[in-house]
């Protein structure tokens, strides 16, 4: 699985924005974009520390240690549907608070510069 696969299945299959569409490559990218990728990568951080104890947890466990909603199951001592629940909610969370964010963010286009 490669990058854009993993945040595809991390933020959730629908999505249509590409990870370079969120973050842009390494190589190609300017000092500014670097600062940019590591301020979303501070956000994403700063997100889980708000989602609920047992829900940051489960959604960790899947997406990063590759456990199954039962595996996170037996560990958090809960049902399987309650985990896969909390696993989709802070998907969910992720994807809305980050796409609300990223609509906020003023766009300075050259256009828009040259009128100024």
């Amino acid at each position: 699985m490669d990058e854009q696969e993993w945040w595809t299945w991390l933020l959730g299959g629908e999505e249509t924005e590409t990870l370079e569409d969120v973050i842009p490559d390494r190589e190609h990218a300017g000092a500014e974009d670097q600062a940019d990728e590591e301020d979303l990568k501070e956000r994403v951080v700063s997100l889980l520390g708000e989602l609920p104890t047992t829900r940051r947890q489960a959604f960790l466990l899947n997406a990063l240690e590759d456990f199954d909603a039962a595996e996170i199951a037996l560990l958090q001592d809960r049902r399987i549907d309650e985990v896969q629940a909390d696993i989709e909610a802070a998907r969910r969370t992720l994807r809305e608070r980050l796409r609300g964010e990223s609509r906020r963010q003023p766009v300075t286009t050259s256009a828009t510069s040259a009128v100024q």
